[in-house]
């Protein structure tokens, strides 16, 4: 009896496993989860590569916190006070305010700073009214770039969920399972949201950019330019807001900040970062008043907070873009911030 199998036949098998629906299946899933587990190590390990510059200055400003390597005076804010305030000329002074941020990153921010042996002695507050409003930047920054962990994604979740502010999150389901699945994914680093930065990153594109801003914050003290231009007449997002009404998620945030200031005797003075003219002329009536009484009220309910300035602006000369002071109105701006601070707390 002859068991021999020709070359023919072997042909011949192999073209029928290879026709096999079921190879092709296990083939394709493995080769899926390959890619993903390729994938997931590079958005795990190596965002710093690829995501927009100013992920360094996120990253490079919550590391001095976690050393705790920062002034006796700290300042907080979004993008507005990144540009504005030059902590060089407030003296002992960390510039840790972030482009995009609201009440929610300041707050986990600050609670990690008050942690430390050398709790900030004075902090210096502003929030643009249009960062008090929405939360535009929330996912593409802050979820995206890992600032928060998984346990504080869920507390803003349950937050959220607390004063029914859904513009976050979308509508509870049971468990609320779609919300804490997706504050796992980004706290995860899933590929599928990383996508369009890989590409437009090429990968590695940005990682000379993530350098050059890191090295900026330490040689800065956090302070950032954005706009170069000598005048700028155009006008910021506020002038197109009809009212300012307040999200009751960024106010319960606002709300938590000044508490934990309160609890801790640490005095904090809000100097709004300047509009420029183009914008203050262009908003709508009433807009100020409302949100001087939003500031406030917070300030009669906060002895600690001092309302400084509430709401000022500057020529369009001092601005580099419609939103961000230029190197001479910086320059100006901080002394004047130096020198309010000097007239109220001393030097």
């Amino acid at each position: 009896m002859n068991f021999s199998i020709s070359s023919s036949e072997v042909v011949h098998l192999a073209r029928v496993r290879a026709n096999d629906p079921r190879v092709f299946l296990v083939s394709a899933a493995l080769t899926a989860l390959l890619l993903l587990a390729a994938f997931w190590t590079l958005t795990s390990n190596f965002r710093e590569g690829f995501l927009a510059p100013e992920y360094g200055m996120w990253t490079a400003k919550r590391a001095l916190v976690k050393r705790c390597d920062f002034g006796s005076t700290i300042v907080l804010g979004d993008s507005r006070m990144v540009a504005g305030i030059m902590p060089s000329r407030l003296g002992n002074a960390t510039n840790l305010a972030l482009g995009g941020a609201t009440p929610i990153e300041m707050y986990y921010m600050a609670q990690e700073a008050s942690a430390c042996a050398n709790p900030p002695k004075r902090v210096v507050l502003s929030f643009s009214p249009a960062q008090l409003v929405n939360t535009n930047y929330f996912w593409p920054r802050t979820a995206l770039f890992g600032y928060l962990s998984y346990a504080e994604l869920e507390q803003v979740r349950r937050e959220a969920r607390r004063v029914g502010d859904n513009r976050l999150y979308s509508a509870p389901n049971i468990g609320d399972f779609d919300a804490v699945l997706t504050n796992w994914l980004y706290a995860h680093h899933f590929p599928s949201y990383y996508m369009s930065s890989v590409i437009n990153g090429r990968v590695v594109g940005r990682l000379g950019a993530y350098h050059q801003i890191q090295q900026e914050v330490a040689a800065t003290g956090g302070h950032h330019l954005y706009g170069q231009s000598n005048v700028v007449h155009a006008t910021a997002e506020e002038a197109d807001m009809t009212a300012f009404k307040v999200s009751p998620l960024l106010d319960a945030y606002f709300v938590r900040l000044l508490t934990m200031y309160q609890k801790t005797g640490t005095p904090v003075y809000y100097i709004a970062a300047p509009w420029n003219d183009a914008t203050y002329s262009a908003l709508h009536p009433g807009f100020v008043n409302e949100l001087t009484a939003y500031l406030q009220n917070l300030a009669r309910r906060f002895p600690n907070l001092h309302l400084l300035v509430p709401v000022t602006h500057m020529d369009d000369s001092y601005f580099g873009d419609e939103y961000h002071l230029n190197a001479t109105g910086a320059e100006i701006f901080s002394d004047q911030v130096a020198a309010q601070l000097r007239a109220v707390a001393g030097p």
